[in-house]
């Protein structure tokens, strides 16, 4: 008795929602066009984080890249760095993983000042 009752009330608002027209149009995705300014000054020598604070933000710069195109393939994204009061473009917007990944990995040798 009682869950024959649930079950087929259970699949009439099945039926409503299948009938139902949709409101609005439907979104897939969205565009997402990201910079990500990277500071390079003296301040990230800091030892803070081991080994020193630079390090472990590229560390965690290359794994925000990879799960960013995982989650937004449709998007682009661009690196700045910024020292001596400069901000300069690593790479371009774009959506190739392994181009900002590279960029990101030649930043670790990279003399820290400003």
């Amino acid at each position: 008795g009682l869950v024959a009752g649930l079950v087929a009330e259970f699949a009439q608002k099945a039926a409503r929602k299948a009938v139902a027209p949709r409101r609005g149009p439907v979104r897939l995705g969205m565009m997402r066009h990201l910079l990500v300014a990277i500071d390079c000054s003296e301040a990230m020598n800091c030892q803070d984080l081991k080994p020193i604070r630079f390090l472990c933000t590229l560390k965690l710069l290359e794994k925000f890249v990879e799960e960013f195109f995982d989650q937004n393939p449709l998007s682009q994204l661009g690196l700045i760095i910024m020292k001596n009061k400069r901000a300069e473009k690593i790479t371009e917007l774009s959506g190739n993983t392994r181009k900002h990944i590279k960029a990101v990995q030649g930043l670790a040798n990279m003399v820290l000042t400003g």
